[in-house]
């Protein structure tokens, strides 16, 4: 029977009667009530006028800022009437218990009797679940949006007609999804989670202690380090005092050479004595050079093999190089 006719247009106004008569003797006491009621008063007009599409998220707007047990019953008529039988089914339940707590028998009966005519046109969905998929740690199962908790798995639920998504997550494993359409006629459609695929390994979470991560270096470069920039730094420094050492030793050889000519039986020329003082003093820095030469080179060496690269990003050795005149000392750690 359409609700233009005059039995059915009667039978829904005298619901929305039996929902006003507590809704119209609630006080407007705070600025959310007052919005509620106007709220109300818009959807009742476009509900009464058959706009069931308009009306019923001004309903459901009105029962969020006022909860009133009268609102949730003409957002129940709005939802049936608007084809939405499931969630009004259960929102006939929901007022059903309310009105008895709230000892109003008479919207208790009439809910409980909307619930009763809706059961049979219901249409529903079961939802099984993989027995493996069912023992994942974390395992998350979804249906628009609304997480089922295992007592739901296998159990039939009743749907609105329309598109229905079904989900399934867990940890490392790679998430599915389902899309279920249910038609207008009472229908009952079963679907199962299947056993979810594992993700693929994490790469670098499996990576063994210590290896390198990253792309690979390019072949036959070498990675700097601090510590081998400075292992380039002490080598060339110790090439360069080892050229001056051995200057200066040849140096020292040409001078002694050129005081031999000069010292005989009765002694040295006083030119003589100045080339073997000189001599003297450049053996000195070719013996200073040679030492910090290889000192120099030493700590290098040193730098360069402390200085490795190191892939799990642990603390790099420190080398100390202590250089003095005719003494040279190297320490370090790893």
């Amino acid at each position: 029977m359409r609700f233009g006719s005059g039995r059915s247009r009667a039978a829904w106004s005298a619901a929305l009667l039996l929902v006003l008569g507590a809704r119209t003797s609630r006080a407007a006491e705070t600025r959310d009530t007052a919005a509620a009621e106007a709220l109300f008063e818009e959807a009742r007009q476009l509900f009464e006028h058959g706009d069931y599409e308009t009306a019923c998220p001004k309903f459901a707007e009105s029962y969020r800022l006022d909860p009133g047990t009268g609102v949730l019953f003409a957002l129940a008529l709005c939802h049936e009437r608007r084809g939405k039988l499931a969630t009004a089914w259960a929102e006939f339940i929901d007022v059903a218990g309310r009105a008895n707590a709230e000892n109003n028998s008479e919207r208790e009966a009439a809910a409980r009797e909307r619930a009763d005519a809706l059961f049979s046109r219901l249409s529903f969905l079961v939802i099984r679940v993989d027995a493996a998929t069912a023992r994942l740690p974390g395992l998350s199962v979804e249906e628009d949006d609304v997480a089922l908790r295992p007592a739901a798995f296998g159990t039939p639920l009743p749907v609105d007609p329309g598109r229905h998504v079904v989900r399934a997550e867990a940890p490392d494993h790679q998430a599915w999804t389902a899309t279920i359409q249910i038609g207008t006629e009472p229908h009952r459609q079963t679907i199962t989670v299947p056993a979810l695929v594992a993700s693929p390994p994490n790469q670098a979470a499996a990576a063994p202690p210590g290896a390198k991560t990253g792309p690979p270096e390019p072949r036959g470069s070498v990675a700097l380090t601090p510590l081998r920039v400075g292992a380039i730094a002490f080598g060339g420094a110790g090439v360069a005092s080892l050229a001056l050492g051995g200057a200066a030793l040849a140096r020292a050889l040409d001078e002694k050479a050129r005081s031999d000519h000069g010292c005989g039986s009765a002694g040295c020329t006083p030119r003589a004595e100045n080339e073997r003082a000189t001599a003297q003093e450049a053996a000195t820095w070719a013996t200073v050079g040679a030492i910090s030469g290889a000192a120099l080179l030493g700590a290098g060496v040193v730098c360069w093999v402390f200085g490795r690269p190191s892939p799990s990003g642990e603390r790099q050795g420190h080398v100390s190089v202590t250089l003095g005149l005719g003494q040279a000392a190297i320490g370090g750690e790893l």
